[in-house]
């Protein structure tokens, strides 16, 4: 078990949800995400050479909502993110560093916007490089 601490910088599509479970998707609105984590990673098996590992905690998502046809809107909120990773190919830098792709899945709450509900809620992707100390 490890901890971790990320800045990620997300670009997602816009949604709203309605009251009645209809969802209407907005493309010519942006949403823009700066998340800041902290959590555990769990790898059930250290001393493999490809390591699954699970990973968890908690996050603050500062995000920016723009269009041509609305004022930019900017909003920050709490939440807490899931997810599943795999690492490989450790040895660089003397052995404290290795290659790694993650999904995480992130969890927000939901803001009230006139009788809508906006969703917060997204996932993330990624390829990087990991550096143990």
């Amino acid at each position: 078990m490890s901890g971790e601490v990320s800045i990620d910088f997300q670009v997602h599509d816009f949604e709203i949800e309605f009251d009645d479970g209809t969802t209407v998707y907005f493309p010519e609105i942006e949403r823009e995400t700066v998340a800041l984590q902290a959590g555990l990673d769990f790898m059930p098996f250290p001393e493999q050479p490809v390591r699954p590992d699970l990973i968890g905690g908690l996050g603050y998502y500062y995000s920016r909502y723009t269009s041509d046809a609305f004022p930019s809107e900017k909003v920050g909120e709490t939440g807490y993110f899931t997810g599943l990773g795999l690492e490989a190919f450790g040895g660089g830098w003397d052995g404290h560093g290795s290659l790694t792709v993650e999904a995480r899945w992130l969890f927000t709450r939901k803001e009230r916007f006139a009788q809508e509900s906006i969703r917060a809620d997204g996932y993330s992707v990624s390829v990087g490089f990991r550096v143990k100390f």
